[in-house]
């Protein structure tokens, strides 16, 4: 989500490419985990929102955020209001413990029914194994 410029987004329309930006859309969490391009990186998914072009955002789930995802989903409709799909993602390190896994599905599923109440689509590379659809 950094490197995109406006000039490319006339290729991409025409192309009907989907894009997909990682981003964790707090600001706070954005910058421990992504370092200091939270400005950019909004910038860059408000001009595609913009646009009219397809995207999703990719947002990885922590300790930190692991209990703010239905406010994390109310800011993305807010700031984003074309987007559709997010995909969440469990962190893979020393923290993803029992405890953060089991944290994480009970935070999901109440985000998934705020997904559904603001017409967005929520993904989980384990969402086919607990009997939700693929993207």
């Amino acid at each position: 989500g950094t490197l995109l410029r406006e000039d490319d987004l006339i290729w991409l329309k025409k192309h009907n490419v989907m894009l997909s930006f990682s981003f964790e859309v707090f600001k706070d969490i954005q910058e421990q985990q992504r370092g200091y391009c939270y400005d950019i990186v909004d910038r860059n998914i408000r001009m595609v929102d913009e646009a009219g072009i397809s995207y999703r955002i990719w947002t990885i789930i922590t300790q930190r955020n692991v209990n703010r995802l239905e406010e994390l989903l109310e800011v993305i409709k807010n700031r984003y209001p074309h987007v559709k799909r997010i995909n969440m993602e469990s962190v893979v390190s020393d923290e993803c413990t029992f405890e953060m896994m089991d944290q994480f599905l009970k935070s999901f599923l109440k985000a998934r029914k705020k997904a559904e109440q603001l017409g967005l689509i929520i993904h989980n590379s384990r969402s086919a194994s607990l009997g939700f659809p693929n993207m």
